[in-house]
């Protein structure tokens, strides 16, 4: 692992169980804040981090940077990424050509941001959004290269879910990232496809063993 990767991941822990701690209905001012104060802090770390960071997740999943992209636009990407497993471009990319299983999944995606919008019960995600997270920040700097059992000590010490008072399971964690690679690759061979270079994925293993 990068050394700046427990930095980052401590910090992340740090922010969500501040955001635990707002209770059910905090003040977007609230949340707000605390967004800002990490942004902020991200900033002051970046010469820390490697020259050539690997940044897939991060192109793959986001249309833009943090700081510029629409509130909206983020929020539809991370419920696509939670709710179906691919980025918001991928389905859209999907759905133009004609593919059924994506146009339903545009309907249901439209319903859930209309529902949140007007505070509607939304059913919680399937996927467990903090691993995913800490597969997104990490990707880069090691994670993708530990064995099973680092992975779980890594999830143990960072991971702010909860859900795992006796640890989290190394063989678990390992599907888990390879379902997400499996994410990236589909990203990354629907883009060929439809020849977009918008944020070109610098690298995604071809192949080689799970560990």
């Amino acid at each position: 692992m990068h050394p700046v990767f427990p930095k980052i991941a401590a910090r992340y822990k740090q922010d969500v169980e501040r955001m635990q701690r707002l209770g059910d209905n905090p003040t977007p001012l609230m949340v707000q804040r605390i967004m800002d104060s990490a942004m902020k802090w991200l900033a002051e770390i970046a010469a820390e981090l490697p020259a050539h960071l690997d940044r897939t997740p991060y192109a793959i999943f986001n249309s833009e940077s943090m700081g510029n992209r629409d509130k909206q636009v983020g929020i539809a990407e991370y419920l696509c990424l939670m709710r179906f497993g691919k980025s918001l471009r991928l389905l859209v990319s999907q759905a133009e050509r004609g593919e059924k299983t994506a146009t339903y999944q545009i309907i249901k995606l439209e319903k859930e941001l209309a529902d949140r919008r007007f505070g509607e019960h939304c059913p919680n995600f399937k996927r467990e959004q903090d691993h995913y997270n800490l597969l997104k920040i990490g990707w880069g700097l090691g994670i993708r290269d530990l064995s099973a059992e680092e992975l779980a000590t890594v999830f143990d010490s960072f991971c702010p879910c909860g859900k795992s008072p006796d640890g989290h399971d190394g063989n678990s964690l390992a599907k888990r990232r390879r379902e997400f690679q499996n994410m990236l690759r589909a990203e990354v061979q629907d883009r060929k496809l439809t020849h977009d270079t918008t944020h070109q994925a610098p690298c995604i293993p071809e192949g080689g063993k799970e560990k």
